[in-house]
């Protein structure tokens, strides 16, 4: 059999927050795809070949749930930067699995295929982001999604680390520890929904920026409450916390933390915003990086090697 290869290049995964609801667990989830970094993954079709790299073993389990005897090899030319708050494992999951589904012809559900891919746990919102781009919320499995006007930016921020700040919670440990949080009231979850669907989907929908910040605001703040404790506050390094104060104070709301960290993020409704903040921020201290990306509204692509 002739070796066969695509290319996939998938956005990275902003996470703007994360709210457990239920003991079952439930969880609001809410985040957004990246122009840069991207990753960039060369997927090949190949028979009789033994998986090595984890995202391999997920492709060639993939297609063994449709039949199919292929196994696939991947390259990573430009992988995403791992545990730094950019969804890099489901990307990589997802990225092998929908390029050899191209390679054999084959379509599936992308719901299907994160189960299968033994991702998407606490919420589908990473995987609609892979498909689709744009922004998306999972409320307890329900998803909502839309794109993003094209004149908004988002400002990454790489703090400074030290020696006392650890690396984010990922694996077993992550699980762990968000099992043993106990979910929010009623009142709490009804709040969250409401601000992750009404302000921040319907914001970008409509292109209202007011309220999309302020719903940002809001779920960051309800996240950090519910999970500060794991990190030590609002965030996961003792500069990314001093930077997001710093930002509070001079009115930007629509900022926080990705995920576990370290990255951070704040979102403007246009370039000139974002440049202005760009350039304040590189001259503040505990700041290792700051760079303005666009966000992404088409989601994972294909294309010949």
């Amino acid at each position: 059999m002739t070796d066969h290869s695509i290319i996939v290049s998938a956005p990275a995964r902003l996470h703007l927050g994360l709210v457990k609801t239920s003991a079952e667990p439930g969880f609001i989830a809410a985040g957004l795809s990246l122009a840069s970094p991207r990753l960039e993954m060369v997927v090949t079709l190949r028979r009789g070949v033994g998986s090595r790299h984890p995202a391999e073993r997920v492709a060639s389990s993939v297609l063994r749930s449709l039949g199919l005897k292929e196994s696939v090899s991947i390259e990573l030319p430009t992988p995403l930067p791992s545990h730094q708050g950019f969804g890099s494992g489901t990307r990589m999951a997802l990225a092998a699995a929908a390029g050899a589904l191209k390679l054999v012809g084959k379509r599936m559900d992308i719901l299907r295929m994160t189960r299968l891919s033994g991702r998407g746990g606490r919420s589908a919102m990473g995987a609609v982001l892979f498909a689709k781009g744009g922004l998306a919320a999972d409320v307890e499995g329900s998803i909502v999604h839309t794109a993003a006007p094209g004149n908004w930016r988002v400002v990454l921020i790489s703090p400074t680390i030290n020696g006392t700040d650890l690396q984010g919670l990922h694996g077993s440990e992550e699980e762990g520890k968000i099992h043993s949080i106990p979910p929010c009231s009623a009142r709490v979850k009804n709040r969250v929904e409401d601000e992750a669907v009404a302000g921040l989907i319907g914001g970008a929908a409509s292109g209202d920026f007011g309220s999309f910040e302020g719903a940002v605001a809001a779920l960051q703040s309800s996240a950090a409450r519910q999970f500060g404790a794991l990190q030590g506050g609002m965030a996961s390094t003792e500069n990314g916390r001093a930077i997001l104060r710093r930002m509070r104070r001079e009115g930007v709301k629509a900022c926080g933390q990705s995920s576990w960290g370290p990255t951070l993020f704040a979102i403007t409704s246009t370039a000139d915003q974002a440049k202005e903040l760009s350039n304040w921020l590189r001259n503040m201290p505990g700041v290792e990086e700051v760079r303005i990306a666009r966000i992404d509204n088409r989601g994972r692509r294909f294309t010949g090697r």
